[in-house]
């Protein structure tokens, strides 16, 4: 079993942990490709194209331009550890042990517009790409779901074997899977909060209970997919009318 989880556009490069041991990501050929087309675009063209404030294009263009396949090491962060979004305060890696970190390696996957899959110790440089951007790479490759193909797909599908993938991924980020290589069974966890009298996905709950329901998968090891349904972190709970097929929804009062 293995949990899928969006990246988060905020980092925490200066966040300090130790790490009984760190990786490398597995494409970082493709992430070098991708990197040189987004270096030729100026801080102007980088704000229109990711629909953010001229002094993030700046940052962002500066990240480019020093991007390298061999960084220094202080340029560079474990992905678990890098990221700070809604997801990864509920995920608080900051309070996880190197034994659920090594547990989570095997069990739990970042999709990445940059670096396509990220395993939680590979060590990544600061970048802010998102998948749903249109950067085009060739003719080929009109954006970043055209650029990663069946890679991501095919590469999931090959460490799942006949394993079940557990989507708590945004859907900008899932999308870049929907292909004929990802043959196995997917369970996609939904969570709802009561608000006027019925049940709503609120997009701040929704995220910050992904990055619980990662963090419930790897400190309780949970390698079965029935597991997770007592999934109760933060008033959470398993709703069985609500859940139809493989979307299990998971609801708060």
């Amino acid at each position: 079993m293995i949990a899928i989880l969006s990246p988060a556009k905020s980092l925490a490069m200066t966040r300090e942990r130790e790490l009984t041991k760190t990786t490398l990501p597995s494409f970082l050929n493709e992430s070098e490709a991708l990197v040189e087309a987004a270096r030729k675009l100026s801080p102007t063209a980088l704000s229109e194209l990711m629909d953010i404030s001229p002094s993030l294009a700046q940052l962002n263009y500066e990240r480019f331009q020093e991007w390298t396949k061999s960084p220094s090491r202080n340029k560079i962060t474990a992905s678990i550890v890098a990221f700070d979004g809604d997801a990864y305060k509920g995920l608080d890696v900051e309070s996880l042990t190197n034994e659920d970190l090594l547990f989570a390696q095997d069990h739990l996957r970042i999709l990445s517009g940059l670096y396509g899959i990220l395993k939680p110790l590979d060590q990544i440089q600061a970048y802010r790409l998102e998948m749903g951007c249109g950067l085009k790479i060739s003719a080929d490759a009109k954006d970043l779901y055209s650029f990663w193909g069946n890679r991501l797909a095919s590469a999931l599908q090959s460490e799942l074997a006949d394993g079940v993938l557990i989507n708590i991924a945004s859907n900008e980020y899932f999308k870049v899977l929907k292909h004929k290589e990802l043959t196995s069974r997917v369970i996609t966890p939904q969570f709802l909060d009561a608000k006027g009298g019925e049940y709503k996905m609120i997009q701040y709950y929704a995220k910050r209970a992904r990055g619980l329901m990662a963090r419930y998968i790897i400190s309780n090891r949970i390698d079965r997919p029935q597991d997770i349904m007592n999934f109760d972190l933060e008033g959470y709970g398993f709703n069985q009318k609500l859940s139809k097929g493989d979307n299990w929804v998971f609801t708060r009062n």
